[in-house]
């Protein structure tokens, strides 16, 4: 639970500390498949941008998020699982949210308003059909947009 009680990867970080300890154990296996929220793998993608390069962090978080997976046993489905555009789409949002932060340094602080930004869960598909992004090749490999880029403009 978090310091408001409510259960990990569902309520904004008080802490850095919480969120720390959130990538700890995401990163150990002992996170709940519960809460792997959209937050958690925003905060999660943020830590490895912020300790990695993005080229790194590109290869490193997919990674991450199988081995994590395989942990808590989800299986790929059409809509479930591991997806390599989605990752890579949310990685390409989070640089950007870096490189244009300008607000408090505290690691809590920007994976809030990281989150805030891009908690529309419906956000790629502003930049990908419905079709392609629920794709088998689109769930198996980095596949670009077909309706609007990603670029500085993005969300």
């Amino acid at each position: 639970m978090t310091e408001d009680g409510s259960p990990p990867g569902t309520a904004p970080f008080a802490t850095d500390r919480e969120a720390l300890d959130l990538l700890d154990q995401f990163r150990e296996g002992s996170l709940p498949k519960a809460a792997f929220t959209h937050r958690a793998h925003l905060m999660v993608g943020l830590w490895f941008l912020d300790h990695h390069s993005e080229a790194e962090a590109r290869a490193l978080v997919p990674a991450a998020i199988k081995r994590f997976n395989d942990r808590v046993g989800t299986v790929p489905k059409p809509r479930g699982g591991y997806h390599e555009t989605i990752t890579q789409f949310y990685l390409s949002m989070i640089a950007r949210f870096r490189h244009r932060w300008r607000g408090e340094a505290s690691f809590a602080t920007r994976a809030n308003a990281l989150h805030d930004e891009l908690e529309d869960r419906a956000l790629p598909l502003r930049h990908y059909s419905e079709a392609l992004l629920w794709s088998e090749e689109a769930r198996a490999r980095w596949v670009a947009p077909d309706l609007a880029p990603i670029d500085e403009r993005s969300p």
